[in-house]
């Protein structure tokens, strides 16, 4: 049975060994003698909820609040106003229970999943009634006697809430540390939402997800357009652990360390490709600068190399100088790659090897054929790829997305190349 005791100034004193209510006849005769005051007590706390939650939130934050768990303190204010609405409405009449456990429920889950420690929600809970015991207290007054013949009520229903809480906490942890994907979700969030992160941070987190900070890294971004099949394809991966996965800006990220001893089958969607990493604070670099190039190059068709696609930055700066050609040449560029033109592919072929024979090799066509689409390449750009600096505006131009204000008509280049160009 509860004990209870009051001092002279209202403060409560109790010891609360189980759940039941008050089975004891006279208790119950003590309950309906002060029905009508209690009511009152309870409408008058009621009618000013948020000012419940200002007394929660400064009472929590001197307690440490949740410490680093990435609990916002808009989360916590919002989620503050919610339980102490459903407490006071279950302590002042009857409350559908399936609601009331479900409630509860959530907040364990999602207190689970944002790595809160167990004993900082039960605090949290525990500190929901002495706020609201404390403002009860303020409205009774001198009533003496409907407090003690209530605080049963109010602590039976805040008990049972955190009975709930737990609950749902302790299943939801159970099926986490059965999915990878969801106990390394909140720190790879840490890992590539904080706004800085430092050596010791990188280190907790590395350990906290299984591996070394200091590895060597394969990292995959796909594009906007192939995410959802990517984060689909590897849903057994990450929840396994095998890889890592990470969804932000609309791209999603695949990585995994090289000396892993089964490497994993990435599916070949259109992404960027980093093939060695080093450590995980250039993971995490690679992983934020992603956005900025996709946004400045074409969207790739394949998994492609980050550093071929990391052209199109520089493509990009180079467009807005003024006096650049660059638009106009990524657009006569598209429309050679939207028609398919074997010139295009056999450009790219001669930028990366140099020679007309090698590329022939790669082409698998004659020399004469590589020249003549070399040529053609010039009639139709203005640029002819055996110049080096030529061939240095084409490298920029090849991944660069071209802007929609500028002129894409032939008489757009009379053969007159960039600043990158000594013509």
């Amino acid at each position: 049975m509860l004990q209870v005791t009051l001092s002279e100034e209202g403060q409560l004193h109790s010891y609360f060994p189980q759940i039941e209510s008050f089975s004891h006849p006279l208790a119950s005769s003590v309950v309906h003698m002060h029905d009508g005051d209690w009511e009152n007590i309870l409408k008058e706390v009621q009618s000013d909820i948020p000012g419940l939650v200002d007394d929660f939130i400064a009472d929590f934050s001197s307690l440490g609040s949740y410490g680093n768990s990435p609990v916002s303190e808009k989360e916590l204010r919002h989620t503050a106003f919610e339980v102490l609405t459903m407490l006071m409405e279950a302590i002042a009449g009857p409350l559908d229970d399936t609601t009331f456990r479900q409630h509860a429920d959530t907040l364990g889950r999602r207190r689970a999943q944002q790595g809160v420690p167990i004993s900082t929600l039960i605090d949290a809970v525990q500190l929901d009634f002495l706020v609201i015991w404390n403002r009860i207290r303020q409205a009774a007054g001198g009533n003496q006697e409907v407090l003690i013949s209530h605080v049963d009520q109010l602590h039976n229903t805040v008990a049972k809430y955190n009975f709930f809480v737990r609950d749902g906490f302790r299943r939801e942890n159970a099926r986490i540390a059965q999915d990878l994907r969801l106990s390394n979700a909140r720190h790879l969030d840490k890992l590539f939402s904080s706004t800085s992160i430092d050596t010791i941070t990188i280190e907790e987190i590395a350990q906290a997800i299984g591996c070394d900070a200091h590895s060597n890294f394969k990292v995959v971004v796909f594009h906007a357009n192939s995410a959802l099949k990517a984060r689909d394809a590897l849903d057994l991966a990450t929840a396994e652990g095998k890889i890592f996965g990470y969804p932000h800006n609309g791209l999603f990220t695949a990585f995994w360390p090289l000396n892993a001893e089964n490497q994993p089958d990435i599916p070949a969607l259109p992404s960027a490709v980093f093939g060695k990493v080093e450590g995980l604070a250039n993971v995490r670099d690679a992983v934020l600068a992603s956005p900025k190039l996709f946004e400045a190059s074409c969207t790739p068709t394949q998994p492609t190399p980050a550093h071929e696609l990391s052209w199109a930055i520089a493509g990009s700066a180079l467009a807005a100088f003024p006096g650049s050609k660059q638009n106009e040449l990524s657009a006569d560029i598209a429309k050679l790659r939207n028609s398919n033109s074997p010139a295009l592919e056999t450009v790219e072929a001669y930028l990366r090897t140099g020679s007309i024979k090698q590329t022939a090799a790669i082409s698998y066509c004659h020399r004469n054929t590589v020249i003549n689409r070399l040529s053609q390449f010039a009639d139709t750009t203005g640029y002819d790829v055996t110049r080096p600096y030529e061939a240095a505006a084409v490298i920029l131009a090849l991944r660069h997305e071209p802007s929609s204000t500028f002129r894409t008509s032939s008489s757009s280049h009379p053969h007159s190349p960039p600043i990158l160009s000594p013509k």
